[in-house]
Parts: structure tokens; sequence; C-alpha cells
């Protein structure tokens, strides 16, 4: 499986939280937090190694 994170993946993960019957609320800030670590990621692959670098880095951010 690829470890890339894309608008589609991003939408297929939005519809399974719906049929899931999450909150908007949920939905909604999920959402938003998986969009911002696509950007972080500009298009590289998510790694043990990224996710550290962006969960140090986001804190500055939030």
């Amino acid at each position: 499986m690829s470890t890339y994170i894309t608008k589609n993946r991003i939408l297929d993960f939005t519809v399974s939280l719906q049929i899931q019957h999450r909150s908007s609320n949920t939905i909604s800030s999920y959402t938003t937090n998986i969009q911002k670590l696509e950007l972080y990621l500009n298009g590289a692959e998510l790694s043990k190694e990224k996710m550290f670098s962006y969960k140090t880095f986001m804190p500055r951010f939030a």
C-alpha cells in the first residue's frame, strides 16, 4: 500500500467518516488535520521520520 497522501485518499477518508456517522465537527477537524499534513509533506512519501518532523513542526502553527 502506498504511503502517499493524495486529495483522492483524503476524500475517501472523509466519505468513510460520513459512513461511520461521525459528527460534522469530527469530520471537519480530521479532514483539516490531514490536509495540513498533506501540505507539509508536499508530495513526499509519509514515513516515521516525516511524521515525527511534522509533529514537532505543527505546534508552532496550531
